[in-house]
């Protein structure tokens, strides 16, 4: 991950078959941008196209079709959707970049 004064670029590094995005970041580098576990996120695409997510532990913190950025199994930020695929909702593959910022 790339840190800026406000904002952090990561690079999709991979999917699963629920349609989680594993980053090429991890919750250091987040917290590292003041974020706290409850705190709302703005992901920005390569497009510009910005979708809101929570920084969260668990799917079951947000609600239904909601974006979350969470630590996945090998330590390394995912973005998922509750009940849904965030790599088909957002339209990412491997390679691709995203804007995290904090919503303030």
């Amino acid at each position: 991950a790339r840190l800026e004064a406000e904002a952090m670029y990561a690079t999709v590094i991979a999917g699963d078959r629920f349609g989680n995005v594993q980053l090429g970041a991890r919750s250091e580098d987040l917290e590292r941008l003041g974020s706290v576990i409850g705190e709302r996120l703005r992901v920005t695409l390569a497009s510009g196209d910005t979708h809101l997510a929570t920084h969260t532990r668990t799917f079951s913190d947000v609600g239904d079709g909601e974006l979350l950025v969470f630590e996945d199994a090998s330590r390394q930020l995912a973005l998922g959707c509750n009940g849904g695929s965030a790599a088909a909702r957002l339209g990412l593959r491997g390679g691709d970049d995203l804007r995290i910022s904090v919503q303030r």
